[in-house]
């Protein structure tokens, strides 16, 4: 799967980045012969880092019902095939550092 990171200090306009790349989506999504507005999601990580925590937060940003006594492998299953029916083709992490100091 094709990746990018975009790394920098803090202040350096990275999340300004991700904000602009969201505005294009969204115009040239409208522009397209079938408009997916749900194509770009853009999930800002915060709190404890952990498993359990992301795929919380990407089921979270796309609206999606949770189980709190869902085991990971479920909420990842769920965060997976919720993003595909939702139609979504670019997942954006704003501040993905928080992951580095998890397990």
């Amino acid at each position: 799967m094709p990746s990018l990171i975009v790394y920098g200090d803090s202040g350096m306009g990275k999340s300004m980045l991700v904000d602009k790349f969201k505005a294009e989506c969204a115009m040239g999504c409208a522009a397209g012969s079938t408009p997916n507005s749900n194509k770009l999601l853009v999930v800002e990580l915060s709190g404890r880092p952990t498993e359990r925590r992301l795929f919380s937060q990407i089921l979270s940003a796309v609206e999606a019902p949770q189980s709190p006594r869902a085991s990971i492998v479920d909420m990842e299953r769920g965060a997976i095939n919720t993003l595909r029916d939702v139609g979504v083709q670019i997942l954006v992490l704003d501040e993905i550092h928080n992951l580095l100091a998890g397990s």
